[in-house]
């Protein structure tokens, strides 16, 4: 069973409700022999679907031991950046096909998904700002959709993350994905 959903608090982000936590082995296997598994943890934040007023939200906590590509800098960096946000993405988007929260995902299973993603959900535009460094030892995410756009063969997604650690590090990014049908 890939994902066991249970309540449990949030501390980052002050809600008046508790959040869902799921396990990540399952979206992180390909990333596994890479030593790239960079996201520890994720927790649903909001539930809205795009057509109410409020948007598809998921937090990250994670963590980078040590870089895949290079000797370590001691700080996060843009690579990594990459890195952070696909992971976060993918496990976003399994949960809210297995919610059927997104109109491209909804004809879909999660098993399919697990699938699917690798080869078909592709990032076309990122732009990303950083306005302090994070500690890659330690540091959290909030991770948005805020707008969906469907087409027979395309759909475009458009995403925000913002990146921070207890030390006021920040980092953010605007994301474009664009996800083919088959």
């Amino acid at each position: 069973m890939p994902y066991s959903l249970f309540p449990v608090p949030c501390s980052l982000f002050p809600v008046p409700y508790l959040l869902f936590i799921f396990p990540l082995q399952t979206i992180s296997k390909p990333y596994s022999s890479k030593g790239t598994v960079y996201l520890q943890e994720a927790s649903i934040l909001s539930l809205g679907k795009l057509q109410s007023d409020s948007n598809y939200i998921v937090e990250g906590t994670f963590s980078i031991e040590s870089s895949c590509y290079i000797d370590d800098t001691g700080h996060f960096n843009a690579v990594e950046f990459v890195i952070c946000y696909n992971q976060v993405m993918v496990v976003s988007l399994a949960y809210a096909t297995k919610k059927k929260l997104l109109l491209c995902l909804q004809e879909m299973t999660v098993e399919e998904y697990y699938k699917f993603w690798p080869s078909n959900i592709y990032i076309t535009r990122l732009d990303s700002t950083y306005k302090s460094v994070i500690n890659s030892k330690e540091f959290f995410c909030k991770f948005e959709v805020i707008k969906e756009r469907k087409g027979a063969k395309l759909s475009i997604l458009k995403t925000l993350i913002e990146l921070s650690d207890r030390q006021g590090g920040m980092a953010s990014g605007e994301v474009d994905l664009a996800i083919k049908h088959s």
